[in-house]
């Protein structure tokens, strides 16, 4: 185990994608450390001169503005992005108030989370009548597996968030069958993926990256269509300032 982790982040670090291969691309270094020196700059002075011009509808943080992020695997540098204090960035934020807006998390319920985001994980750790599990092959979850092959009973969710990791996975149908599969009939799945302005339909990426790091697909317009042909009804799609809209689909009533 030891041996293929080591394996896996020497190869991860020799990628010439990968984040981690600065001595390629100092770009994502200087970008890091720029953020983390201007995120300290509004933390000192949320702290001078306190401010509820923003408020995070996970953790309820309040201050002037959002922090700044880096996206090293895309070389981009977003302001008003992150919590200062829980991490959440702009999607995670939209993400949880389309679920808590489309369904009652006050009920007892079983909500799958795959890829989930820390700020996502706190979110719910607050909210005792719904039965969070998170669902990651790589990081530590209450599900250790790929979309692909969730170790969990047919029909266990009521509610199945993914959030960007469709665009991973080379057999995403499979695992859009997956979450099909774990749902409960009249189930929701709420789902996010990057989608390629003016792009009609979805196209594949040839060059593979490493082991999940990087995008194997260009998602276009046709994506809620690629989600209804495994047996889903798409109920609303928002957009978000704009950017990747989330999807709201039911898994159809006659599907055991």
């Amino acid at each position: 185990m030891v041996d293929s982790r080591i394996r896996r982040a020497v190869r991860l670090f020799l990628h010439p994608r990968s984040p981690a291969a600065c001595y390629r691309n100092p770009y994502p270094l200087f970008s890091a450390l720029v953020s983390r020196s201007l995120n300290l700059m509004l933390r000192v002075r949320n702290r001078l001169f306190p401010s509820h011009a923003v408020v995070c509808p996970v953790c309820r943080w309040s201050g002037s503005k959002f922090g700044y992020s880096s996206a090293a695997s895309v070389n981009a540098f977003h302001a008003n992005d992150i919590c200062l204090d829980c991490g959440a960035n702009r999607r995670t934020r939209r993400m949880l108030e389309v679920v808590t807006d489309v369904f009652d998390l006050n009920r007892t319920a079983v909500v799958v989370d795959v890829g989930a985001a820390s700020a996502t994980r706190k979110f719910f750790h607050h909210r005792e009548q719904a039965q969070y599990l998170t669902v990651d092959l790589y990081k530590e979850s209450d599900i250790r597996s790929s979309i692909t092959d969730i170790d969990l009973g047919e029909g266990t969710a009521d509610v199945v968030m993914c959030c960007h990791v469709l665009e991973h996975i080379i057999e995403d149908q499979r695992g859009i069958a997956e979450l099909h599969r774990i749902l409960k009939p009249k189930g929701l799945a709420i789902l996010m993926v990057p989608q390629k302005a003016g792009l009609a339909q979805t196209q594949r990426i040839p060059d593979v990256t490493l082991d999940g790091f990087g995008h194997v697909w260009d998602y276009g317009d046709d994506f809620p269509n690629r989600v209804e042909e495994v047996g889903f009804v798409l109920l609303s799609s928002r957009a978000i300032e704009g950017r990747d809209p989330i999807h709201v689909f039911q898994k159809k009533s006659d599907c055991a």
